[in-house]
């Protein structure tokens, strides 16, 4: 496919690069890393947080990735529209055949009137202590994948 640039966004500055490869090696070969900076005009160089990867290309990278508890946004010139959901190529988010309902019309979202919102039940006990357990299992496991150096 051919050598391209990636910028890779999200992706905090203390992760090192070698992860980085880890997680991109799939798609292609690594040339180059290096991080992007705000103009040069300045007394100093800041960084702006996004990573410029050289990168030739075997197979279409994704355009996100989860990266050490991460979600990383990779964009390049030529890349194809990705579902942000599923991460397959080929439709967008909001017409997922795997987010679609029985009811639901691809590319619309199910509105709700304010009355009906206002009239609805409350959530039942049930419902929420399995909410509870949803979010800390959620947190733990955010825990368990930061990156420590």
């Amino acid at each position: 496919m051919g050598t391209t640039l990636l910028r890779i966004a999200n992706l905090p500055p203390e992760i090192p690069n070698d992860v980085l490869r880890q997680a991109l090696a799939k798609s292609g070969k690594i040339l180059d890393i290096r991080t992007a900076s705000w103009s040069k005009t300045y007394r100093y160089v800041v960084s702006n947080g996004i990573r410029l990867v050289t990168f030739l290309l075997t197979q279409h990278a994704p355009s996100h990735l989860i990266v050490v508890g991460y979600r990383v946004l990779i964009t390049y010139d030529g890349i194809p529209a990705t579902c942000y959901g599923c991460g397959t190529a080929g439709h967008m988010y909001q017409d997922c055949p795997a987010r679609q309902g029985t009811n639901r019309q691809p590319g619309k979202a199910r509105l709700v009137p304010y009355a009906a919102a206002l009239t609805m039940p409350a959530p039942s006990m049930e419902s929420r202590r399995l909410y509870r357990q949803w979010t800390n299992r959620r947190r733990n496991r955010e825990k368990r994948l930061t990156y420590r150096v």
